[in-house]
């Protein structure tokens, strides 16, 4: 409404006003005059409106190049941005739902939303994984966007060689490669956070630094058992307490077609009675990796060290995993994340709570490309490979 009309519609209360009192003081005439004034204003208001009515359709046609006051940048919205008030259970605009996949899947209640979080933040929450230790870097990750499926692989050694052939001779027929297949059913897996809503209405950063960091350590934990299960099942058993054991099963247990990417993976036990492996002068047999200081190797192998709690002693004996664990574990990875989010069911405590599920699935492949040692601490301490130490020191047995 503009000035004018506003300025009319005061006047026109005033004069009613006025009118009233002069009808009920029984001044006829002049409650007669007032009111006549007042069908005038009332006549006028009438007008301006249908006049500010048209100017406002002209104004709304009408094409103006905008100017450097005028002119305004809207700013891109952003899937964190969106994310943040679906979770705050905000109404979102157009732009913000077309950022946000909703999903219904059977897991879902009937009543809820969900919604796939999306790639940019996804990759995030994959970077922060890199920083728990993941085990995952160890096997073969496979993206898949289907639900269920399987993947063959060929034996090593069930490949034949070549035919020697003869000029003028028919070429003979190459043995058909043997193929093994497994199958796959990627599974949900997921957990709830509760956040304070207080944290959710005074939001200014920090909440999703948290929730991905939660997010992040959920899920190394997560692959890291899931793995496990499938290294602790097989491999070719070994007992051993001195480095010679393994040495020997490495040579002779072990396709040497499989050194190329082996890796040595074992807690913190594991670690400390090799690492307290000496030579027959007490030179420690655990050498510095030379492409990263902070790790040590064992006859070339890198050993990756996770903490007693991951993986623990079974029977007072630490588990140790040599070999090529990426032809050993297959992990297929669906690559999506899905958020629910609920208020209702956080009520009596004023929080809000939020179901993560990720979807994946990890299956063996070649059962036969480590060792899955069971490693103890010697009963004595001997002296390793003494007939071939060349030195002038005296051996030192500890």
């Amino acid at each position: 409404m503009n000035k004018k009309l506003q300025e009319l519609r005061r006047n026109l209360t005033e004069k009613l006003k006025e009118a009233r009192i002069a009808i009920d003081e029984g001044k006829i005439e002049e409650g007669q005059k007032l009111t006549e004034e007042a069908e005038g204003i009332k006549a006028e208001i009438t007008l301006e409106e249908q006049v500010s009515e048209l100017e406002d359709v002209v104004d709304d046609t009408k094409v103006t190049e905008p100017t450097d006051e005028t002119r305004t940048v809207k700013k891109p919205v952003e899937a964190r941005t969106a994310l943040t008030r679906f979770i705050q259970g905000k109404k979102l605009n157009a732009e913000e739902r077309d950022l946000l996949v909703q999903t219904t899947d059977p897991m879902e209640d009937q009543n809820s939303v969900a919604i796939i979080v999306p790639q940019d933040i996804y990759t995030q929450i994959t970077e922060l994984k890199r920083q728990y230790r993941p085990l995952k870097e160890f096997v073969d990750v496979q993206s898949t966007g289907t639900s269920s499926g399987s993947f063959v692989w060929e034996n090593g050694d069930a490949i034949t060689p070549l035919l020697d052939l003869t000029e003028g001779t028919e070429i003979g027929e190459l043995t058909s490669p043997t193929l093994k297949q497994k199958t796959f059913a990627i599974k949900d897996k997921g957990g709830i956070l509760p956040i304070s809503n207080t944290l959710l209405a005074d939001e200014k950063g920090g909440l999703w630094k948290y929730i991905m960091k939660w997010f992040a350590r959920k899920s190394v934990i997560t692959d890291n058992q899931n793995i496990l299960k499938i290294l602790k099942t097989n491999g070719i058993p070994v007992t051993a307490t001195q480095p010679e054991e393994i040495k020997t099963a490495i040579n002779t247990k072990l396709d040497p077609a499989l050194l190329t990417g082996m890796v040595c993976v074992t807690n913190q036990n594991g670690f400390n009675i090799m690492d307290n492996w000496k030579d027959a002068v007490g030179r420690p047999l655990l050498q510095p990796n030379p492409t990263d200081p902070t790790k040590k190797m064992f006859n070339g192998i890198s050993v990756e060290i996770f903490s007693n709690v991951l993986i623990p002693d079974v029977s007072g004996k630490s588990p140790v995993y040599i070999g090529n664990l990426e032809e050993a574990v297959k992990f297929m990875d669906r690559e999506q994340m899905v958020l629910a989010v609920s208020k209702e069911a956080g009520f009596t405590k004023n929080v809000t709570l939020i179901r993560a599920i990720q979807r994946d699935d990890v299956v063996s492949k070649d059962e036969k490309s480590y060792l899955n040692i069971k490693l103890s601490e010697p009963t004595e301490n001997r002296i390793i490979n003494i007939k071939k130490v060349k030195s002038d020191e005296e051996p030192v047995i500890e």
